[in-house]
């Protein structure tokens, strides 16, 4: 299997770049959602409390 060997400069920024979206357009877009749908896709209050809370681990404790 040959592998191949890129020189600088051989690609320009923009095909190294990734085609993501900006930080606006995902803000417009979560914004624009209908909220039972956002309500349905996020958290429950049962998901959020299986993380353990800083009460809820054993302190630790010196020697």
């Amino acid at each position: 299997m040959a592998t191949q060997e890129t020189t600088p400069g051989s690609h320009t920024e923009e095909s190294n770049a990734l085609d993501l979206p900006s930080a606006y357009d995902i803000r417009d877009y979560v914004l624009q959602r209908p909220r039972q749908e956002t309500n349905s896709e996020a958290f429950s209050s049962e998901e959020a409390c299986s993380i353990p809370c800083s009460s809820d681990v054993d302190p630790v404790v010196d020697l």
